[in-house]
């Protein structure tokens, strides 16, 4: 593993993405529940336009943080993923959820109101 990362690193140095990008999906072989490589991976994808496999990886990243996670981190991937295809109807879903949550708890919070306006005409589009 340790010359799986000494590899990843110079690839990266040196911007040969897709062989960076092969070095991690064999990282992950050693480690898939990895939340760290799964998003070097989606991070991959993004930085070589192959998003609906970003997003992929994104989605498979979010399914594996713990539920006591931080709340910040976890909007913070499901913004990305819509950032990236507001069509992926599962990321815009969970995002208004986690909005409406933070809304509960701080009403006048107006900046999650007006991502959650966003999301509602994204998901309008969509259906």
């Amino acid at each position: 593993e340790p010359s799986f990362k000494q590899a990843l690193k110079i690839y990266l140095d040196r911007r040969l993405l897709e062989d960076a990008t092969r070095v991690v999906l064999r990282l992950l072989d050693f480690r898939p529940e990895s939340c760290e490589r799964h998003r070097w991976l989606a991070e991959l994808y993004v930085k070589q336009s192959r998003l609906a496999e970003a997003v992929e990886a994104y989605r498979v990243l979010v399914g594996l943080y713990p539920d006591d996670s931080p709340q910040d981190e976890v909007i913070d991937l499901y913004e990305t993923v819509v950032s990236l295809d507001s069509s992926a109807r599962w990321a815009v879903d969970a995002l208004i959820d986690l909005y409406e949550s933070v809304l509960e708890s701080d009403a006048t919070n107006e900046s999650f109101r007006d991502r959650l306006e966003k999301l509602a005409t994204i998901r309008m589009r969509v259906e």
